[in-house]
């Protein structure tokens, strides 16, 4: 039941991501890929680019992965959003993320138990740095954003 209830909720959000607000964003950078193979995937139409965390140091080995979710609810485009590559602790700059829309994060480390974000404004500065702990999710997670012109709520669901 509980599964149903949650894919009813996704279907729900699906259906409401209708799109930004029509503010251009900054353009974003592109990371190169990795062997663990993590990639993004927008709602908004923006080309999927593709995120590279490292992994572990023994990538021979299958390493566990979930699936991270970002939903933007908070009634502003966000310019850039940028994660911490768990691997070498370097920032990647994931891409913009319109008003009312989500960003995917595909094959994350399961092994990494806090998620390090970040979310810079259309003119390129540091809006909101945050640590969220992730490590009760057995297969994804999501992050949702919320607020009435700025981010004043998080909002975490684990699946």
């Amino acid at each position: 039941m509980k599964k149903n209830k949650y894919a009813l909720v996704i279907a729900l959000l699906t259906g409401a991501l209708l799109g930004g607000c029509g503010t251009t964003p900054l353009p974003s950078s592109t990371a190169s890929p990795s062997a663990s193979g993590a990639s993004v995937s927008q709602s908004s139409g923006t080309p999927a680019s593709t995120v590279s965390p490292t992994g572990s140091a023994d990538d021979s080995e299958t390493t566990e992965t979930i699936t991270i979710t970002i939903v933007n609810f908070c009634g502003a485009d966000i310019g850039m959003f940028s994660v911490i590559d768990p691997g070498t602790g370097e920032q990647l700059n994931v891409g913009s993320l319109d008003s009312e829309a989500s960003l995917t994060l595909n094959d994350w480390p399961k092994s990494v138990t806090t998620f390090q974000w970040a979310v810079y404004n259309n003119e390129g500065q540091l809006y909101q740095e945050a640590n969220t702990d992730i490590s009760a999710a057995t297969t994804g997670v999501s992050i949702v954003l919320k607020g009435d012109g700025a981010i004043e709520d998080v909002e975490t669901s684990f699946r």
